[in-house]
C-alpha cells in the first residue's frame, strides 16, 4: 500500500443545522480523529516533514445533525447474519429515535409494500 494515498477523508452533507435530540451523551466532534498507524515510529515520520498522520474520523452522535429530526423518516434494510449484535443495535436506535409504535407501524408498512411488489410481479409472470 503506498501511504502517501491514504485519504479516509469523508464527504459531508453540509453544516449540521439542528441540534441533536440525544440527551446524557458524549457527543463526537468533528475534529475528533484516530490515527491510522500505531507505531510512533511512523508518526514521527511524519511529523518530521510537517505533515500530518492519517487519521480517520470518530464515528459516534454529534451535537448539531444535517437532518430534521421531528420530519425524518428512515428505513434500516439488513440481511441476516451479516453481524452479531446489529440486531440489538437497529432495536436500540428505533425504539429511542422512534419510539415502539411508530417503529411497527413503519415496519408493517414495508413489509406491505413488498408483499405489493411480490404479487404484482407474480401476477404479471415476471416470477
Amino acid at each position: 500500500m503506498n501511504e502517501n494515498t491514504l485519504d479516509f477523508s469523508i464527504t459531508r452533507l453540509g453544516n449540521g443545522g439542528f441540534r441533536s435530540p440525544m440527551q446524557g451523551v458524549r457527543f463526537t466532534e468533528e475534529s475528533d480523529h484516530v490515527v491510522y498507524h500505531s507505531s510512533m515510529d511512523d508518526i514521527r515520520k511524519y511529523l518530521a516533514e510537517g505533515k500530518e498522520p492519517p487519521s480517520m474520523a470518530v464515528a459516534g452522535p454529534r451535537e448539531q445533525i444535517f437532518h430534521n429530526p421531528e420530519t425524518l423518516t428512515c428505513g434500516i434494510v439488513t440481511c441476516g447474519g451479516i453481524c452479531p449484535g446489529l440486531n440489538d443495535v437497529i432495536r436500540s436506535i428505533v425504539q429511542v429515535t422512534f419510539g415502539f409504535d411508530t417503529a411497527v407501524s413503519e415496519a408493517k408498512r414495508a413489509s406491505d409494500a413488498a408483499n405489493n411488489e411480490a404479487e404484482a410481479a407474480r401476477d404479471s409472470g415476471f416470477c
